[in-house]
């Protein structure tokens, strides 16, 4: 077993991991968009049939791809309550 407390960090890959980091923390705090009712991501609802935020998702989806019809199964959603709209 190697203790990894003991070794130095490759400054190269130091490096980049802080580009990418930097890169992510830019796209990932960017607004794409506002809410105007409630978005409910709870198991109960989106597994259960169509939901708002299961038809952002493909809807997304099928925008993106530039497809006439996308799918997404609910269970690929781990969401756990209701985001409300946002203040105007």
């Amino acid at each position: 077993m190697i203790d990894t407390a003991t070794i130095s960090p490759d400054p190269d890959l130091d490096a980049r991991t802080r580009a990418y980091s930097a890169r992510l923390d830019g796209l990932l705090s960017m607004e794409v968009g506002r809410l105007e009712e409630n978005i409910d991501t709870r198991r109960e609802t989106v597994r259960g049939g169509e939901s708002a935020f299961a038809n952002t998702v493909v809807d997304t989806l099928r925008l993106a791809l530039d497809a006439d019809v996308a799918l997404f199964n609910g269970g690929g959603i781990r969401g756990t309550g209701a985001m409300p709209p946002e203040p105007s």
